[in-house]
């Protein structure tokens, strides 16, 4: 994996918002989906060595590494994903951008099936839309809460339908993408659905 000038400057970011270690952001970079999404790190992946970060803040120097971070954490404020002090809030942050990493995650698994799929049975994979399907892109950023989360719930379903159909080939790399998308699922959507859970206790409750 090339260490990018992006992928860590985006893991400053998020070094900054949970006041990680190097070697903290290391581990969340091979481990935490959300934060691998958020990153720039392919699902398959692994994560880059801790070292790399250090590097990378030697290479700049500190004033233009400076400069460049607080460029980047003022497109997560334009985004939308902070406000103003909120932006050293890390839970309001993660928050925000969790929705979208769990969209951006199920997306990057479905287009990793797409592309095993086309290797192996080219009908199917037209029949699930081809590459116009395969390539599209949403502006998530645009869209309002409610939005969002009826967004996650056609990503979710479309997710499962073309998991079922892959289910039907006999091949071991489209097997292995189907592992992937199932760990992200269970992960993330399983997840959210406990938390929604608990939350619709506390209101009966109240």
């Amino acid at each position: 994996m090339k260490n990018l000038p992006e992928i860590m400057f985006r893991s400053a970011i998020v070094q900054f918002l949970m006041n990680y270690s190097d070697r903290q952001m290391e581990d969340a970079a091979r481990y935490n989906l959300i934060i691998k999404w958020f990153i720039g790190i392919p699902i398959e992946d692994s994560s880059y060595d801790h070292s790399a970060l250090g590097d990378s803040r030697d290479r700049l120097g500190e004033k233009r590494w400076k400069i460049l971070f607080f460029v980047i954490l003022k497109q997560i404020e334009d985004a939308g994903f902070a406000k103003g002090n909120q932006s050293v809030d890390a839970m309001h942050v993660i928050t925000n951008i969790a929705i979208h990493g769990t969209i951006g995650l199920i997306r990057q698994g479905i287009k990793s099936i797409r592309g095993e799929i086309e290797t192996v049975d080219t009908k199917l994979f037209e029949e699930l839309g081809g590459k116009k399907t395969a390539d599209k892109k949403e502006k998530l950023h645009t869209l309002k809460p409610d939005e969002k989360k009826t967004k996650l719930v056609e990503v979710v379903e479309e997710a499962r339908a073309i998991r079922a159909k892959a289910e039907e080939l006999e091949s071991s790399p489209v097997k292995q993408k189907i592992e992937q998308l199932n760990q992200i699922l269970n992960e993330n959507i399983a997840e959210k659905m406990v938390k929604s859970r608990r939350k619709m206790s506390m209101s009966r409750t109240n």
